[in-house]
């Protein structure tokens, strides 16, 4: 690097920056696992290989108000590829490697290992982040963030975020009730740094349809939007730019993940908080009762104190899954279609080990 060079905005120095994004990348090589996502209709992959493939119907529930060739868009093959049921290579991309993706029911983002962005689908909202409105049938680079390299993404119906290598948090697409952290209700077309989280280095993002989440370096974590998933207790809570989770300060959080309108953390002594909704048991606190603070989520089918440390949160939309340091997964929430592999639909209000995911002897 050019030490003449002015130091990016919110740095004091250039040899703090480059030993913390060693570090960082380190760690950050050793933790990636977003290598699938899930839309509503479609699925996105980065296989072994590093390349980008992705599978599933392009027509999604959300695109009616669209014309109809712009709904064949989700999937990145182009508009008229509407049904892939395995998941095959996006030509676009070819000759690229890739490390994260993320979806929301209408688009898809995807980061290649120079930390580029590409996006696709619909973008109705700015939440491509090109600048404007359009859709996008095959993967599209988003200039605006060239020069700046991404580490990871997340995205929800209308909006996205990107949490660079440096540490930095960039939103776009719709700002309604404060969604994309910047204290007002403007959309975006771009990316836009949240400038109040610029003090501290983020190591983590999530998004729910309602609320975001960052977990910081020091491990606190600050939400924004509304609803109760925010965390900020009361009866409506709101915040239209990243404010602290106080009740979370004590504990030390590792990561954090997003469904609908609830949220999971995960402490570094492998802890599990969740608040939000809670009306399909997704908070998994034996109850369908609606938390607006963090509250611990016990695991008491774990067949010791020890196996009851969790390593891995992850959120559906009205569900919730934890991997225990045993290699035990459990679920809970919304049971319907199956989806919380307990050979049944029923809905689970508190954590129940999978027990088709257990080791045979």
């Amino acid at each position: 690097f050019d030490e003449e060079a002015p130091l990016p905005e919110g740095e004091i120095s250039w040899v703090q920056m480059m030993l913390w994004m060693e570090r960082r990348q380190e760690k950050l090589t050793a933790d990636r696992q977003h290598t699938i996502a899930i839309g509503t209709n479609h699925t996105v992959f980065v296989d072994h290989l590093g390349c980008l493939r992705s599978c599933g119907v392009a027509i999604s529930e959300w695109s009616g108000d669209v014309e109809d060739d712009s709904k064949l868009s989700v999937l990145g093959h182009g508009r008229f590829e509407n049904r892939v049921e395995s998941p095959i290579v996006l030509k676009e991309t070819q000759g690229l490697n890739f490390e994260d993706v993320a979806a929301s029911e209408v688009h898809s983002l995807a980061v290649s290992s120079n930390g580029s962005v590409y996006s696709w689908g619909i973008g109705a909202q700015g939440q491509l982040g090109h600048g404007d409105t359009e859709n996008q049938s095959k993967p599209k680079k988003i200039a605006a963030l060239s020069g700046t390299p991404i580490h990871s993404v997340a995205a929800n119906l209308s909006l996205s975020l990107a949490l660079g290598h440096n540490g930095r948090v960039y939103s776009w697409g719709r700002g309604s009730r404060g969604l994309l952290g910047h204290g007002d209700t403007a959309s975006q077309l771009v990316p836009k740094q949240i400038k109040s989280l610029r003090s501290m280095r983020i190591v983590c993002i999530a998004c729910g349809r309602r609320h975001c989440l960052a977990v910081s370096e020091t491990s606190r974590v600050f939400s924004w939007g509304h609803g109760e998933a925010t965390g900020h207790g009361g009866t409506r809570p709101a915040a239209a730019a990243p404010k602290l989770i106080e009740a979370l300060k004590p504990v030390g959080i590792h990561s954090a993940a997003a469904g609908h309108e609830h949220s999971l953390v995960l402490s570094h002594d492998g802890a599990v908080f969740s608040f939000g909704k809670g009306r399909q048991g997704q908070l998994g606190h034996g109850s369908l009762e609606d938390v607006s603070s963090p509250a611990r989520v016990a695991f008491e089918d774990a067949d010791s104190s020890e196996a009851k440390r969790v390593r891995a949160i992850a959120a559906g939309g009205c569900h919730s899954l934890a991997t225990l340091a045993t290699g035990q997964v459990f679920s809970w929430g919304e049971g319907v279609f199956g989806k919380l592999g307990h050979g049944d639909c029923d809905d689970r209000l508190r954590p129940k080990k999978i027990e088709g995911l257990q080791r045979s002897e």
